[in-house]
């Protein structure tokens, strides 16, 4: 009995410290996805852009199986990172979600930072260095002049039409509606409150995970010590029947809310390109 309870501690101590690396993970600074095609963290892009952004890289994953996503912040300073540059953001903004297929690590970045002024096309290690000179190509001709002029729906679809037409070969139809009025966005559109809500969300998140992660832990351990869980049952199987189904319904409640962002474990060993404006 005593090896039993034991083992049963050394077996929670162990589920303990795997969830407390994966809460460390949890709260490395980066912004956890929302989804894999834009994920729009500055609240910059109207409804129509969004739309024929993400259309864009729906179709670049089911079409050609490239993996892309276009990520748009207020400032890469925002995130408790320690990363001074937009290059080291990208990269290590593109490993912790993993973007692209692991299989073959051909998936693409599209980072803006628009209060820091900066744009970087970050592509996986499956592509190396190849298609550097393609990308500076397309920032400097497609994205810093409507960036310039505040237009960022314009530049990231441009944009995006031409990393595609470059990874793949072919051309996607221009299909973004035309803006009346000019851009689609005011030239100063970046706001102090806008980044104040992103940190209040991912304090938010954190503690949410964390108090998962108690959870969890103790139901664990209830079922292993016998531990009391809601209302005290006398019969084993009858508690090992709630356990269980208390984990598979936690499990099918995570998986439902991870389907909609959740990248293929490609990595990125820096190739790309950069600008600013």
């Amino acid at each position: 009995m005593d090896m039993r309870k034991m083992f049963g501690f050394l077996f929670g101590l162990m589920v303990s410290l795997w969830l407390g690396v994966s809460l460390a993970l949890a709260q490395s600074g980066y912004p956890q996805p929302t989804a894999t095609t834009l994920n729009d963290f500055a609240h910059l892009l109207n409804a129509n852009d969004a739309a024929a952004i993400t259309q864009l890289l729906t179709d670049l994953k089911n079409e050609h199986g490239i993996e892309g996503t276009v990520v748009i912040l207020n400032s890469i300073h925002d995130y408790p990172t320690g990363d001074d540059t937009i290059e080291a953001f990208a990269t290590h903004l593109f490993n912790t979600w993993g973007i692209g297929d692991k299989a073959d690590h051909k998936g693409v970045l599209i980072l803006l930072a628009a209060q820091d002024r900066k744009v970087r096309i970050e592509l996986g290690t499956g592509y190396e260095n190849q298609y550097n000179d393609e990308m500076q190509q397309i920032i400097n001709e497609h994205m810093l002049p409507a960036f310039k002029q505040g237009d960022y729906g314009r530049g990231l679809y441009q944009g995006t039409r031409g990393v595609i037409a470059t990874l793949t070969g072919i051309w996607p139809p221009d299909e973004r509606p035309v803006q009346s009025g000019g851009g689609s966005n005011s030239p100063t559109p970046v706001t102090t409150a806008s980044s104040s809500r992103e940190r209040s969300d991912g304090r938010m998140g954190i503690l949410i995970f964390g108090a998962f992660v108690v959870i969890v832990g103790y139901l664990i351990l209830a079922h292993i010590f016998g531990w009391p869980v809601g209302n005290s049952r006398s019969d084993d199987d009858d508690d090992y029947h709630s356990w269980s189904s208390h984990s598979s319904s936690s499990r099918s409640s995570s998986s439902s809310s991870s389907s909609g962002s959740s990248f293929g474990g490609g990595r990125s060993s820096g190739g790309g390109a950069s600008g600013s404006w």
